[in-house]
Parts: structure tokens; C-alpha cells; sequence
């Protein structure tokens, strides 16, 4: 498994792409939802504003496109680790949570090392 960095992490997410047979354009618009997801993160940190409806349909078009084990590894490599409990959240919510993430910038992120988001579960629970 390669180890997902800066040098590394385009070349991960284009083997990992489902649709290989798409043109660039269209590998970039799909690729544009992890920092669709990121944004919604910031949002929610900075302003309290959480649209879980939104970040739910972010999360299922990426793994729908993506291999399910890179496109969890890409969504950890792209979330800042103060929003990792917002993600593990929503992961768990999908059952897309492992009980680890290995090769993210050198380190294994382990899904027990992770609490859940209060605020988040209880929007989830909405849902349902």
C-alpha cells in the first residue's frame, strides 16, 4: 500500500477511480467532492453550520466512484485531523468505518483513537 502524501496521493486517487475510462475533465469533477467535503467541515467548525444532507451526498458520489478502501485513506488525507471525529462520524454513519486507515502521511490512523461528534450523531439520528 502506497503511503499517501503530497507526491503520492494523485497517483493513488487515479488508480483508485472507478470510471478509468472517463476523460480528465470528469476525474476532476468527481475528485472536487473531497474538498467539497473539507469546506462543509471548515463551515461546520467555524460557524456551527451543519449540512449533513449535503456531506452525506458528497460522501456516497466519492464512494461511488472511488475504491472504498483509497477513497476512506483519500478522505482522511484530506480532512484536517481536528475534523476527524466529524468524519468518523459520518463514516460510521454510511458503515463505511474501518478499524484502521493505514499509510496516511506516514502514520496508521486508528478508528478506537477517534471519539464521534455529539452534535453531528444527533443530526444523524434525525435522519433515520
Amino acid at each position: 500500500m502506497i503511503d499517501l502524501n503530497s507526491d503520492s496521493v494523485m497517483i493513488v486517487a487515479y488508480k483508485a477511480y472507478e470510471a478509468s475510462h472517463c476523460i480528465q475533465s470528469e476525474f476532476t469533477e468527481d475528485f472536487k467532492h473531497f474538498n467539497y467535503i473539507k469546506r462543509l467541515f471548515r463551515r461546520y467548525q467555524k460557524d456551527n453550520v451543519l449540512k449533513e444532507r449535503l456531506i452525506l451526498n458528497h460522501l456516497v458520489i466519492i464512494y461511488n466512484t472511488f475504491e472504498s478502501v483509497e477513497a476512506t485513506r483519500l478522505l482522511f488525507y484530506y480532512t484536517r485531523e481536528q475534523n476527524y471525529s466529524l468524519l468518523k462520524t459520518f463514516l460510521l454513519y454510511l458503515s463505511r468505518m474501518p478499524d484502521k486507515v493505514e499509510g496516511i502521511r506516514g502514520k496508521t490512523i486508528y478508528s478506537y483513537d477517534i471519539s464521534i461528534d455529539p452534535i453531528a450523531v444527533r443530526f444523524l439520528k434525525a435522519l433515520r
